[in-house]
């Protein structure tokens, strides 16, 4: 019989799968008879399974909705539901288990063929992420709900070009700066633009950013599973620069807002949701008109690079998940290969052992 908890405004259900182990799982309905009917369809699962072997059958509708459903408080569920809308004239009503490479093949043909609302064709990036959307669904499903439905996604996403990383050079940054500083549009323009190119936060993160998790002593803001992209807790450590700029935004709280719990604040204490078109203003302003918030970003991690600071560090600082994606920017300190490379015209005054100890010190 499903059950309830306290804490949750959803009834749960509970059952035993086809080896007899006893399962929990969110019925993800705060309706009793809609929670009931699923108890009731788990139980016939695994009651063919366990009686005649029989492996139930699931579409892709069954499948997409138990995902959707389950995932809507991860941060990117409103491209998932993008996804979900491209994908669901080709493959609703398909069985999972029945599912062949030619479903996967057409699929991209017929997105290679579509115009977007930009006029442009659709690129093979969108249709990597639209697909991997169901590979993430059949994970789920035979991981949480023991489904067993093949995984024919993997090998078969595309992955799109490499994009060019945008960064500023430090007199593009500087003439930036100094532009927000006088501009009259938004007083704290400046410290955005500060603090993304001392810390590398993301725009969300600092818009959303909160005074309980600013701590100036240990000079770290820190970060919740809910503040960032990754879903991991961590920190960001700060520089001289960083703390002038959260130095200068506790003035503006003590002066106009001080019950605000927000950093960006506007003076009612209200948190600034977007700085876009202040942003945008004051690049245009002084002719970079190819950069956004992000920029700041890869600028961060550009600066790090060229002065020597170690890729892996510079992931770390990042808080980048795969080290693929911080060596996009391994390019800009060609330097440090020189350098290595140097250990090999001077192969003839070492015997091998202490070739391979200069080696370890210059990495």
């Amino acid at each position: 019989m499903p059950y309830r908890d306290p804490q949750s405004p959803n009834w749960s259900i509970s059952y035993s799968n086809s080896s007899g182990k006893r399962v929990r799982e969110s019925a993800g309905t705060s309706s009793f008879e809609e929670a009931k009917a699923l108890e009731a369809k788990r139980k016939l699962e695994s009651h063919f399974i366990k009686r005649w072997g029989e492996k139930p059958t699931h579409s892709y509708d069954q499948m997409m909705v138990e995902y959707l459903r389950e995932t809507v408080e991860k941060k990117s569920h409103s491209r998932d539901l993008t996804s979900a809308n491209a994908l669901q004239p080709h493959f609703s009503g398909k069985i999972m288990q029945k599912l062949q490479p030619i479903d996967v093949a057409e699929y991209k043909k017929l997105r290679r063929s579509k115009i977007s609302a930009t006029g442009k064709r659709i690129s093979d990036s969108t249709i990597g992420k639209e697909l991997m959307l169901v590979s993430a669904a059949i994970k789920y499903v035979n991981r949480e709900l023991g489904w067993e439905i093949p995984n024919i996604l993997t090998g078969r996403i595309p992955l799109g070009r490499i994009m060019k990383v945008r960064w500023l050079r430090h007199e593009e940054a500087d003439e930036l700066v100094f532009q927000a500083k006088n501009s009259s549009r938004a007083k704290h323009l400046v410290h955005f633009i500060e603090l993304g190119l001392s810390t590398g936060m993301r725009r969300d993160e600092m818009l959303r950013l909160e005074w309980s998790r600013v701590d100036f002593g240990q000079r770290l803001i820190y970060l919740e599973p809910d503040d960032q992209k990754s879903g991991i807790p961590g920190s960001i450590p700060l520089n001289e620069t960083a703390l002038s700029v959260l130095r200068a935004r506790l003035e503006h709280r003590m002066q106009w807002c001080t019950d605000s719990p927000w950093v960006f604040a506007g003076r009612t204490g209200e948190r600034i949701g977007s700085i876009k078109n202040s942003f945008y203003y004051a690049a245009a302003a002084v002719g970079l008109n190819d950069i956004s918030p992000h920029t700041l970003r890869h600028t961060f991690a550009a600066w790090l690079v060229q002065a020597g600071v170690p890729i892996r560090t510079v992931c770390e600082l990042c808080r980048h998940k795969d080290i693929r994606t911080t060596m996009r920017y391994a390019h800009l300190a060609p330097e440090n290969s020189r350098e290595a490379i140097k250990v090999l015209d001077r192969r003839s005054e070492f015997g091998q052992s202490e070739l391979s100890d200069l080696a370890v010190k210059i990495s």
